[in-house]
């Protein structure tokens, strides 16, 4: 318990709070890293604050880990006018794949009526291919253990535990990097846990890119938040 709470008294100096004006003034092509509590109506609010606010500067991909790769077919259909918009929910199996209440992405999801590219970013289940290569960034294991804490993870399974997550983001930034033609804006809206600490998602995409990638995570909650980190705050404006 002494070491959890001098590892989050750590974690918290530094966090910087913001609001909307800030996390969007950012020229085009950029990407943004939106860090949220799954299915919470503020964070999802706060993202489609986002969005629009960027919409109104360039094009938008939105590449979402709600929504499995496999299901890119049913995106690109419902964005060609194929599918209707009350029957997404049951194309995208979403109660099966995602289990998180589907109205708070809804307005998301279907953003391709203004014209925004949404993206299936979530990688298909299961671990992580064993021959799979790409990079885990050193000291990883802190900021998670920070982050999940009251979640223990034997010593014998942390190096499978860091490598599964950090697949994950980098599998994450992979399918958004993908389906973005690199200009406007590309969003990637993920757990708060692959973007917290620097070391998740916007870590793998700065290693690929050399566009600027912001990080976010969009509420100011009771959980931890690291130096550096950016946290969109009630306080502030928008």
């Amino acid at each position: 318990m002494i070491v959890w709470l001098a590892s989050l008294a750590w974690a918290q100096e530094g966090c910087e709070k913001v609001g909307l004006s800030d996390v969007t003034d950012i020229e085009a092509p950029a990407i943004l890293v939106l860090g949220e509590r799954h299915g919470t109506q503020p964070d999802l609010s706060r993202a489609r604050k986002i969005i629009r606010s960027l919409r109104a500067e360039a094009h938008v991909t939105v590449a979402l880990e709600a929504v499995h790769e496999k299901f890119s077919p049913v995106l690109k259909d419902f964005s060609e006018s194929r599918i209707a918009t009350e029957a997404l929910e049951t194309e995208l199996d979403w109660t099966n794949s995602w289990g998180f209440p589907y109205q708070p992405y809804e307005s998301i999801l279907t953003a391709a009526v203004y014209g925004d590219t949404i993206v299936a970013a979530g990688p298909n289940p299961g671990p992580p291919p064993k021959d799979a290569a790409f990079p885990v960034p050193s000291g990883y294991f802190s900021v998670l253990s920070t982050a999940m804490a009251g979640h223990e993870v034997p010593p014998e399974m942390q190096k499978d535990f860091v490598r599964s997550v950090a697949w994950r983001d980098w599998k994450i930034a992979d399918n958004a990097l993908a389906g973005w033609d690199q200009t406007g804006y590309l969003v990637v809206l993920a757990s708060r846990v692959h973007v917290e600490g620097g070391k998740g998602i916007g870590w793998q995409l700065q290693q690929r890119t050399q566009v600027p990638v912001r990080s976010v995570v969009l509420a100011w909650a009771n959980s931890p938040c690291f130096a550096g980190d950016w946290v969109w705050a009630p306080t502030i404006a928008g």
